[in-house]
């Protein structure tokens, strides 16, 4: 025969639930949750609460517990969860709102990006990553991947801005996130041949091999590069040493010759 009762672990259930969702650890938490387990066990029978849907039962759970925090005169309890509930969604808020910004001026970057507008990019993008370092909150919830890849943002455009100074202080920042990256170090190349430094850039150049992948795309190292040194071209930004690097590289003449008339076009 079945007996329609609660089991003493059941009926636990409900205070060990209880108490897990306060927020804060002021004193009359157990005197509330016994409240509340006790009325649950008087008030209702097993298979009435499990014919219950999980919003009726919700619904059931938060009725007693508010009504407990009164029979049990614990009014300065509940004052303290619901202050502890509303700082923590205007925390969150503002979170948000910095948060949106940041990303915000980042779109705003790669907007300008796309229209040519270099500086205004880098304006931009340089602004987000500025506030990113300040935001010690925001700055936790990134990953390092990120926080290099954002630098390297910056110091791309400061690149297609012949601002070599930016360019290098940005990149110098971002390994210190991902020493590895490989964005960065393509962009480590890019400046030392900009400033004359072969060697240095071949050394860049040649620390991944031909064929690897950049992360998470499917576009081969050797071809970020080619269009790379393609697009500094179509910007007038040259030297003997790019024809030098390429051969050096061993990159294909149909490669060359597909991102240089890709930009040509683009001009």
């Amino acid at each position: 025969m079945h007996i329609d009762e609660w089991t003493s672990d059941n009926i636990d259930k409900f205070k060990t639930n209880c108490l897990s969702n306060f927020k804060t650890n002021n004193s009359g938490r157990n005197e509330v949750c016994d409240c509340l387990k006790e009325k649950i066990s008087m008030s209702i029978k097993p298979s009435e609460w499990q014919n219950q849907s999980s919003s009726s039962q919700y619904s059931t759970l938060e009725s007693v517990f508010n009504r407990c925090f009164e029979e049990t005169d614990n009014i300065t309890l509940k004052a303290a969860e619901l202050k502890y509930i509303e700082d923590e969604r205007r925390r969150t808020e503002d979170f948000n709102t910095r948060r949106d910004e940041i990303l915000g001026l980042i779109k705003e970057a790669k907007s300008a990006s796309e229209f040519k507008e270099y500086d205004e990019a880098f304006l931009k993008m340089k602004s987000a990553v500025d506030l990113l370092e300040l935001d010690v909150e925001i700055k936790k919830a990134m990953t390092n991947y990120y926080m290099a890849s954002v630098h390297n943002s910056v110091a791309w455009y400061a690149l297609l801005n012949n601002d070599l100074e930016s360019c290098n202080t940005y990149l110098k920042n971002g390994m210190k996130y991902d020493f590895n990256n490989m964005l960065i170090c393509g962009n480590k190349g890019l400046y030392h041949l900009l400033n004359n430094q072969y060697d240095d850039a071949l050394n860049a150049f040649t620390k991944f091999k031909r064929r690897d992948k950049l992360t998470n795309t499917d576009r081969k190292w050797i071809d970020v590069i080619a269009e790379d040194l393609a697009i500094l071209e179509s910007l007038g930004f040259t030297n003997s040493d790019f024809d030098k690097i390429r051969k050096e590289l061993n990159i294909d003449q149909s490669i060359i010759d597909q991102f240089k008339n890709k930009f040509s076009k683009d001009k």
